[in-house]
């Protein structure tokens, strides 16, 4: 047994938080080791600070609390229990079921805050914000409008070389006033934001002796609203939800108690888990990590775990290897060469007798399973414990089966017509009945022990016979021997 570690007081259990898993304390630096969200976690005390030790950081309460959905409508939440307050009533985490339940296990469903009706200050801010929006957009169409009225035409092509300036209908012939700056005050469905710097501004543009046309187009490229002297705006940062919490598919296997007949099922129970949820541990680390504690404490597997999460956290970084390494480690201590051997045993011995078919056959295919034979000798050992009679129905079948599977599958044929053969004639065949013989027993020495035998009267009594017996006193009845009445 592993004295390293000791598991929490009641005292201890009081101040360390509820939600973590498997915590302890070691016995040689004394300090407290737990779990939380799969991180290794460790303090010097039972009240904390906790530190990541993958992170190598502090645990804040604010990150364990949105760590649980919906933690914003919650009040009061307790660090150590997360109990906390919603519309008036008790509510608690509950980390496996990933969501809030009341505390007699019902699951809390949220409202939807309703959105509140905006004051009027808030309506006369939203009527100025679209007011501005909308002259922002006139400004810029008119500055666009003038911007290409003021760009000249290229040269036609002749001996001409006629210029022809075709002015735009708002276009003002002369300087041009200085076009109003656009309002800076940008309306959003979040409300008015704050104004927003420009950040930078086109170049002025060049004289219009110094444009030259282009060759493909035959058109000088108008100026962009830019060119005018609009200000760039900075393109507002999109608002990103928070990433909800992976969630978690299948049930984790029960702990692992050590016992060598559980290992096989517990380690494929365990491989599917951690295959279903694999987008939860980015890292190989990280799911070894999290795979160890599934060792029930107090058991020989739950030292041997212990023992290895004490070898990897003593390491800096922590490193838990990788897992293919955790598996050959976890078969060489807790699947040893013996178990194969007893499998092989009851391969060959494992008789079908009187069960059912598909009742054997899931004990004895186990069996074969852990075995590690090939296929010729799991046949041998099939046929060898078969029943009798559906070893003789297979004898008839050609051509013979030459594999597992078709040798099962025409047994379990015949398995299930003997068993509908069973359903209509529940009492089978009636055998004859026996023969009576005569040489033995006789009509007239049958003795019937539930009828009193009476000796046979001797017929009636004479009148002198009935006087004599009167006289002497004897019995009136008639008998084989007198006697007195």
């Amino acid at each position: 047994m592993n004295t390293s570690t000791r598991p929490l007081t009641k005292e201890e259990r009081k101040i360390v938080p509820t939600y973590f898993d498997d915590p302890c304390v070691s016995l040689v630096d004394n300090h407290f080791y737990a779990t939380w969200n799969n991180h290794p976690l460790k303090s010097e005390t039972a009240h904390g600070p906790w530190t990541l030790l993958d992170l190598d950081r502090y645990l804040e309460p604010s990150e364990v609390y949105q760590s649980c959905s919906n933690y914003h409508r919650v009040s009061n939440i307790d660090f150590r229990t997360l109990i906390g307050r919603y519309k008036g009533k008790n509510i608690r985490w509950h980390p496996t079921n990933q969501q809030w339940q009341y505390i007699n296990s019902r699951p809390v469903n949220f409202t939807p805050t309703p959105k509140p009706s905006p004051t009027p200050s808030e309506r006369d801010e939203e009527e100025v914000a679209g007011t501005l929006a909308s002259v922002t957009q006139r400004i810029e169409s008119l500055v666009s409008q003038v911007s290409r009225a003021n760009t000249p035409t290229p040269l036609s092509p002749g001996p001409s070389h006629i210029v022809s300036h075709q002015l735009s209908p708002l276009q003002v012939p002369g300087s041009l006033p200085e076009s109003p700056r656009p309002s800076s005050i940008v309306p959003s469905p979040l409300g008015i934001l704050p104004p927003v710097v420009p950040l930078s501004r086109a170049p002025t543009p060049s004289p219009p002796s110094t444009l030259t046309p282009s060759t493909s187009t035959g058109s000088a490229t108008p100026a962009s609203p830019a060119s005018a002297g609009s200000p760039v705006l900075a393109p507002l940062a999109p608002i990103m939800a928070a990433p909800a919490p992976s969630k978690t598919f299948g049930s984790a296997p029960e702990p692992f108690d050590g016992k060598p007949i559980h290992a096989q099922a517990f380690w494929h129970a365990l491989e599917n888990y951690y295959y279903l949820n694999g987008d939860n541990f980015p890292t190989e680390h990280k799911k070894v990590s999290s795979a160890l504690t599934h060792f029930r404490i107090g058991t020989a597997a739950g030292e041997w775990a212990q023992d290895r999460q004490k070898a990897a956290l003593s390491q800096t970084p922590p490193d838990f290897g990788s897992w293919a390494d955790f598996k050959t480690a976890f078969e060489k201590h807790f699947i040893p060469v013996i178990t194969t051997d007893l499998a092989q045993q009851n391969m060959f011995d494992l008789k079908q007798g009187a069960r059912r078919f598909n009742d054997w056959y899931q004990e004895w295919s186990t069996f074969a399973t852990r075995s590690g034979a090939n296929d010729d000798t799991k046949i041998f050992a099939f046929k060898r414990n078969l029943n009798n009679g559906i070893h003789q129905k297979l004898l008839g079948v050609s051509p013979m089966p030459t594999t597992l599977a078709d040798l099962v599958s025409k047994a379990r044929e015949f398995d299930r017509a003997y068993e509908i053969y069973q359903s209509q004639n529940p009492r089978g065949p009636r055998p004859p009945p026996p023969a009576k013989n005569r040489n033995l027993v006789t009509d007239e020495t049958q003795i019937n022990a539930a009828v009193p035998q009476r000796p046979k009267p001797f017929g009636k009594l004479t009148a002198e016979e009935k006087d004599h017996r009167f006289k002497n006193k004897l019995c009136p009845y008639p008998t084989k021997s007198a006697h007195t009445a």
